[in-house]
Parts: C-alpha cells; structure tokens; sequence
C-alpha cells in the first residue's frame, strides 16, 4: 500500500503501473473518459483507476499490478 507520506518524499514522482507511466490526478476530471490514472483513495491510499471503467481490465490485471515509483 502506498499512502500520501510516500509520495509527498518524493519530489516529483515518476509513477508507473505495469511499465505505463501515470499521473497522480485529483479528480477523474483529469483524464479523458476510458484513460487510466492515479487518485489518493478515500482511505489515504493511491488506487489505480480507469474514468467510467475497470483498471483490472484495462491493464489486463487479476490480482497484481506492478507499480514502481
């Protein structure tokens, strides 16, 4: 799990998920529809989502998505 402290060590984060680089949004406004992107979640955590989709599908996931920071 990865939480706002981690990031906010990092001056500026180049976050990837699956070799595809993202950006850290604070909303889903930030995207385009069906584009993936990255989002603090309501319990303080980063989740990776797609706007108006499923990340699981978009990136082919079942269980374990590789993100590296």
């Amino acid at each position: 799990n990865i939480d706002e402290s981690l990031l906010e060590r990092a001056k500026e984060p180049g976050i990837e998920v699956n070799g595809k680089p993202l950006a850290l949004q604070s909303n889903y406004a930030g995207v385009d529809i069906g584009k993936p992107l990255l989002i603090m979640g309501s319990s303080g955590y980063l989740e990776i989502s797609i706007r108006n989709g499923s990340a699981a599908e978009y990136f082919g996931a079942e269980a374990e998505i590789k993100m590296t920071i």
